[in-house]
């Protein structure tokens, strides 16, 4: 008997609902270091209010001032943490400069001392959202990629050779501008999400001082502000995370030789009526358009597709289907997908024993890192916790990177804006030193320089 329509929406449905799941989780990460923020810049808000306020009062005139001799050494230590921390966790080379520049100004006045405070918490934040984001759709998009070969070639009994993923693919999926203003995710978080939570930051605050507040409603201010670009983030998470498994499944079906797709809304009382007027339409592979006729429609958007067949394919019969050797393979009804990656996602095998790799939400590896040992080739996998990370040349410290016109013609970029770092990835036998170069977060030409036993 030829597997039903309502075979598909169930193993698609669920496979969508996982793939939304990790945004889901990484939400979670999002939540906290916004609230991490907020109460950081009211910290800084209170004791601003506590050094300089007469009576918990304090006019524009009174912000303006400028620092004592004392007050500007000690705001000197605080600029220097923060260029330290800038340079050893990768912030925006361009906010490093300034904040160099900013080491270098002898007078400087309470207000901007603030709104320099306030800003490097920001930085902070949209430098672990770039970070996060990037790995979490990473994730879902391989994910998504891989789960829907499987499903299709389980629901079918057989199967055939496919391209496996390598870090240009995802990269380029990443890295596509979809929306319709043009931009990718992380030119919203550097651009407008950064710029609009700063230009709110400072020009309610110094509202606040023009009007008199009482520094607990500022306070609460800001925190009402951060909570508006915290839901615009989990609204931006989401909608992107429903791009990529959409482009994962696309991809999927296109190396499953899928001809025909069917929309899926998930109809209950959530579901957006252009969704419900979508629900169970089929198109041609060709006609496959994310934001047309395939998810997301719109934000927050849960619909999913599934491969759409005619009834002449049972499910005894043999489809047309081209393994490595020319011929098909059989995919057993019952096999699992840990056992079908294991044995047809060939180049993610892990040959040896190294285990206890870990997630690092501040630094991992971006894509498999391969090697040669004794004449087998071995790699360490996505995700890996690269630990003492530093940058040792390029953007944020003085060396600069004498390759840096090469990689801004080969990768893009400008230049100065690139980094070279280092850092140690262990395991539970083994110890790698590696090396790599970094613009905006993402990790080009990562080489393993040393390995030595624990």
């Amino acid at each position: 008997m030829p597997k039903s329509s309502s075979y598909w929406q169930e193993r698609f449905n669920n496979l969508n609902e996982n793939l939304l799941n990790k945004g889901e989780e990484y939400n979670k990460a999002l939540i906290s270091a916004y609230d991490e923020a907020s109460q950081n810049i009211q910290k800084e808000i209170e004791l601003f209010y506590g050094r300089f306020a007469t009576n918990n009062e304090m006019t524009l005139s009174d912000a303006k001032k400028i620092l004592s001799s004392e007050e500007r050494k000690a705001f000197q230590m605080t600029l220097e943490e923060y260029i330290k921390y800038g340079k050893q966790n990768a912030l925006d080379g361009k906010w490093v400069k300034e904040l160099e520049s900013a080491s270098d100004i002898y007078r400087m006045d309470r207000l901007r001392a603030l709104q320099l405070q306030m800003r490097q918490q920001v930085e902070i934040l949209e430098a672990k959202k770039v970070t996060g984001l990037t790995d979490t759709l990473g994730k879902v998009y391989e994910d998504g990629y891989y789960h829907t070969i499987y499903e299709i070639q389980k629901g079918l009994g057989e199967g055939m050779a496919f391209a496996t993923l390598d870090t240009n693919k995802i990269e380029k999926v990443l890295s596509k501008p979809w929306a319709p203003d043009g931009s990718t995710f992380s030119q919203k978080i550097w651009g407008t999400d950064r710029t609009n939570l700063l230009y709110q930051l400072d020009t309610k605050f110094t509202q606040a001082l023009i009007r008199g507040d009482n520094p607990n409603r500022i306070i609460k201010d800001v925190a009402n502000t951060l909570n508006v670009s915290k839901s615009v983030a989990s609204r931006l998470l989401m909608t992107e995370s429903a791009y990529v498994a959409s482009v994962s499944r696309l991809d999927g079906y296109k190396a499953s030789d899928v001809e025909e797709f069917e929309y899926v809304a998930t109809l209950d009382l959530k579901t957006s009526e252009l969704c419900q007027r979508m629900d169970g339409q089929h198109f041609p592979m060709s006609e496959y358009q994310v934001g047309v006729n395939a998810p997301p429609l719109h934000p927050w958007c849960r619909s999913t597709t599934v491969p759409y067949f005619n009834d002449e394919f049972t499910e005894g019969e043999t489809r047309a289907a081209r393994g490595e050797d020319g011929k098909t393979y059989k995919v057993p009804a019952d096999m699992k997908y840990k056992d079908w990656h294991k044995e047809h996602v060939k180049d993610s095998v892990v040959k040896n024993n190294d285990k206890g790799y870990n997630v690092n939400k501040r630094t991992s590896l971006q894509s498999q890192l391969p090697y040669a040992f004794k004449g087998e080739k071995k790699f360490i996998p996505t995700n890996t916790n690269i630990k003492a990370t530093k940058v040792i040349a390029g953007a944020g410290v003085g060396d600069s990177i004498r390759d840096e016109p090469r990689l801004v013609a080969k990768y893009g970029g400008v230049l100065g804006e690139w980094q070279k770092k280092v850092g140690r990835i262990e395991s539970d036998r083994y110890t790698f030193d590696v090396h790599w170069y970094e613009k905006g977060g993402k990790q080009y030409e990562m080489k393993l320089k040393n390995r030595k036993e624990r």
